[in-house]
């Protein structure tokens, strides 16, 4: 039985999980593994379902949180769906967050997307501990760790000086220096790591991988999700100028429509989770639709 998990726009009584959605219904899954993915039509949505590593089934489609748009039609969805592999039997439970459009108590488009920070998840048992939990995870820098590296910052050992009055050779003696001297005597991380903690920091392990992310309501009950992720070299730190303006726009010259709450991650090992015990990018074990 589909869970009434959209509440009394949806058809009551719904068995299957694409009698949710109308016949001529068209599905998205734009940031697919192997691709992006459209399909028009319920039959061809379930041949798709059908093709994905011996068969998909299934059976509920639950709703975590959710969020209208103004036109009345669209919704944003935070939901997880379970069923099973009909080749090899085996559970399946994906979260995910969609965008979609409702029409007489059918759905007629689906957007999907994976939602990266709750439960991805296909695993025959669940993992004990704080496996798929998210809690709150305070940034507690300790005083001897910053006493550390002040100290080895004023035993630097610097090179001589560049011969050249550029950057042709590398950056500059004097400004690398003049940078060590505010890191070591100017930079105030507590003021930093106070302001970091007033945007709600928090972790959640998921296939033993630990993921730390600020995570930021808005005070406007209509407000969009939104995930920010940084690069390469970078950090969550970057975003700090943007995050309150997001978050409530009213405060800030904009209006309530333009609000978010926002999913800021570190990226995985890097600032404050711990490394990863294994290789992480293209995991082995399913996830999502088949190779979505």
């Amino acid at each position: 039985m589909v869970k009434r998990a959209l509440g009394d726009e949806l058809t009551p009584g719904v068995e299957n999980y694409l009698d949710l959605f109308t016949e001529d219904a068209t599905f998205d899954f734009p940031f697919s593994p192997g691709g992006a993915v459209h399909v028009e039509g319920k039959a061809k949505m379930a041949e798709y379902l059908s093709s994905i590593e011996g068969g998909m089934v299934f059976d509920t489609m639950n709703l975590d949180a959710k969020y209208s748009a103004d036109d009345g039609h669209t919704t944003v969805l935070e939901y997880h769906c379970t069923g099973s592999n009909v080749e090899t039997g085996q559970p399946y439970f994906q979260n995910y967050i969609g965008v979609l459009r409702l029409s007489q108590g059918r759905l007629t488009s689906l957007s999907e997307f994976f939602n990266p920070l709750i439960g991805l998840k296909a695993a025959e048992k669940p993992v004990p501990g704080l496996q798929n939990q998210i809690e709150p995870h305070p940034i507690e820098v300790a005083q001897e760790e910053l006493d550390d590296l002040k100290q080895r910052l004023e035993r630097t050992r610097w090179p001589a000086r560049e011969t050249v009055s550029d950057w042709t050779q590398g950056a500059p003696l004097e400004r690398v220096q003049a940078l060590c001297e505010y890191w070591r005597d100017g930079y105030d991380w507590q003021r930093c790591q106070a302001r970091l903690n007033d945007w709600n920091p928090s972790r959640i392990t998921t296939d033993g991988l630990e993921l730390f992310f600020l995570h930021v309501r808005s005070p406007h009950a209509a407000a969009l999700p939104l995930i920010l992720t940084h690069g390469w070299p970078g950090s969550i730190i970057e975003f700090h100028k943007v995050i309150e303006p997001l978050r409530d726009p009213t405060s800030h010259g904009g209006q309530a429509s333009d609000a978010f709450h926002l999913v800021i991650p570190c990226l995985p090992g890097f600032g404050f989770p711990r490394n990863p015990l294994s290789p992480v990018g293209a995991w082995s074990a399913p996830r999502g639709r088949g190779s979505r």
